[in-house]
């Protein structure tokens, strides 16, 4: 193998690293709403439908997700983190316009710190200013 071709290889492998790990980046920050850490010990009716929510979601069923974060939502309108995981959801569905208004109402409704930050970068990566 010639130094030409060594370049080449090198190159060629620093591409497939660096995609690889902007995959890795994005799958972690789709499924990191729903990890067990943003849920109280002790969960409410509304808590373990969002529970239900992340299994659909990262089985990729969307809509059943939502069903779920819909049935949390009419439990506990109040919920900012349900909304937060709808939009998450709807986001990965390609529905946009209505991820921006849970991403919006989540705000109102005064979500803790890490979540306000995640709907704020969410936002922004939708170019709307939060």
């Amino acid at each position: 193998m010639n130094k030409e071709q060594k370049k080449t290889r090198i190159r060629q492998f620093a591409t497939l690293f660096i995609s690889l790990t902007l995959v890795a980046v994005v799958v972690v920050s789709l499924v990191a709403p729903f990890t067990s850490s943003n849920m109280s010990n002790t969960p409410s009716e509304a808590e373990e439908y969002v529970s239900l929510a992340q299994e659909a979601y990262t089985d990729g069923n969307y809509n059943e997700a939502i069903s779920y974060l819909n049935q949390s939502i009419s439990l506990d309108p109040n919920y900012a983190y349900a909304y937060y995981c709808r939009g998450v959801v709807y986001n990965a569905s390609g529905e946009t316009e209505r991820a921006i208004a849970d991403f919006q109402k989540c705000l109102t409704l005064n979500p803790d710190a890490d979540t306000r930050q995640e709907v704020e970068t969410y936002l922004q990566g939708l170019g709307v200013t939060p």
